[in-house]
């Protein structure tokens, strides 16, 4: 039997009541968190509004809302266009083993789905959005602790959300194990991503990759409602996913250990920081020091944030232009920039990421400061590694701090509270504007979803 078809009896028949209570809670939190980081994007997010009012006058059936913009176009491209919004400002969740974004494609395919099918419940919204985001980490978990390492080869988000996605779908669709089989065949032919997207600069692609994921979920689901059939070895089959994209190795354990006892979406992390997920532990490092130590930016000589030969090349080099990035999106994919900010600022938020912020004077000259250097030894086994930051000053001291799972990790976890004010800050810059009233109704609904008759409630008032 093909992984497929286990995931697809395992979905079919697992339960509200079979889901551990922190797992539902992280996806009441995921829900929040998702649709005010895609509200935000509307307006913040360079190239949203552009791809909104393509997939507005393409028209069709209105059946699913736009996020931040209102309005109502074919389920398919509402989960597209809130999936393209949803990564833009880099602030959504994240799986930090799996090397994953689990919440917006199952966000955006669950609701899309959810308004297009009818009336909906909370606790069936909750079981379909942890049982898509279980399927998405579990996916991430087997590339990334594969035998011979990770290799940075597929973008993972993208290559396996749409799995993801279609889970979640089928699921608010209430289809059976075939019918699940069936979608996730279909879903496989619309896999893809490499890692391509982000070496990029100055590139959309990697703001709006999710949205690619959520619709393959919300349209593989509805052809296999429909009875199309799809591959059906799709997963592990000769010509399958593992195959095909990861040269057949893979860990299998990761998949099947505890299937439908322990959920890997109840490992979620939530962004503090509107920036790449592998700079949280350095940004955590660099702000502990200058809060510690009581250093002033003006006191220092160097930043050298100590990273593995992959996070070098990925967020330091080319280093002159990662410490002058002329996009807001390479920014914060950038360690030099995103470093300079915390030193110069003592913090990193959304208004950190601007037009304006890009060319200020202290940060730039803050950023010609940091450089890297390279430590085999922090090369994860798998997943985001420690961060390790060193500040030397003019006069000579050295100062250095390690984090090891960093602000937002379960381990080390953002409270609720802060969810929530992140929340009321992101929705404050939504295009269509939200009133406090209505910010407050998203938050009670959110948060007690499991009572919640219609999810459509939450959709409309955010929409």
């Amino acid at each position: 039997m093909d992984l497929a078809e286990v995931f697809a009896y395992h979905i079919a028949s697992i339960g509200y009541q079979d889901i551990p209570f922190e797992a539902r809670e992280t996806a009441k939190k995921s829900v929040l968190d998702t649709l005010g980081v895609i509200a935000c994007a509307s307006t913040l997010g360079r190239g949203c509004k552009e791809t909104v009012e393509l997939i507005k006058e393409m028209g069709g059936k209105e059946e699913s809302t736009i996020i931040g913009f209102g309005g109502k176009v074919p389920a398919l491209l509402a989960a597209f266009a809130n999936g393209a919004m949803g990564h833009h400002l880099d602030y959504d969740d994240t799986h930090d083993g799996g090397v994953v974004h689990p919440g917006v494609p199952t966000v955006c395919a669950g609701f899309a789905t959810s308004e297009q099918k009818g009336k909906v419940t909370g606790r069936e919204f909750i079981t379909a959005l942890v049982l898509g985001s279980d399927m998405l980490c579990r996916l991430g978990l087997a590339v990334t602790q594969r035998p011979s390492g990770w290799a940075q080869d597929w973008w993972l988000p993208l290559t396996l959300g749409g799995f993801g996605a279609t889970a979640t779908a089928c699921k608010i669709l209430g289809l059976g194990e075939t019918k699940i089989a069936n979608a996730f065949g279909l879903a496989l032919h619309q896999a893809g991503g490499t890692t391509e997207i982000a070496h990029s600069l100055e590139s959309e692609i990697r703001g709006m990759y999710p949205g690619f994921a959520a619709k393959a979920g919300v349209l593989s689901a509805l052809l296999a409602e429909r009875g199309i059939t799809g591959s059906r070895n799709s997963l592990e089959g000769e010509h399958g996913l593992f195959n095909v994209f990861f040269g057949g190795e893979y860990d299998q354990l990761s998949l099947t250990t505890n299937l439908g006892k322990k959920f890997e979406s109840s490992q979620v992390s939530f962004k503090p920081w509107p920036s790449c997920r592998y700079t949280h532990s350095y940004i955590e490092a660099t702000l502990g020091i200058m809060h510690e130590y009581n250093i002033q930016p003006d006191e220092i000589e160097e930043v050298t944030p100590v990273v593995s030969q992959f996070l070098g090349d990925l967020l330091c080099e080319p280093l002159e232009q990662r410490r002058s990035p002329k996009s807001l999106m390479d920014a914060k994919i950038s360690l030099p920039f995103v470093l300079a900010v915390a030193v110069s600022r003592g913090k990193v938020a959304l208004d950190d990421f601007t037009p304006e912020r890009l060319d200020d004077p202290a940060t730039s000259r803050l950023a010609q400061r940091v450089t890297y250097r390279v430590d085999a030894a922090l090369a994860s086994q798998y997943g985001i590694a420690a961060g390790v930051v060193e500040i030397k000053t003019k006069g000579g001291r050295v100062f250095s701090k390690r984090v090891d799972s960093a602000y937002g990790h379960p381990k080390n976890p953002i409270s609720r509270e802060n969810i929530i004010r992140k929340f009321r800050e992101c929705v404050s810059y939504s295009a269509k504007p939200i009133s406090r009233v209505k910010a407050d109704q998203v938050i009670d609904l959110a948060m007690n979803l499991e009572g919640v008759d219609n999810v459509n409630e939450v959709i409309q008032l955010i929409g």
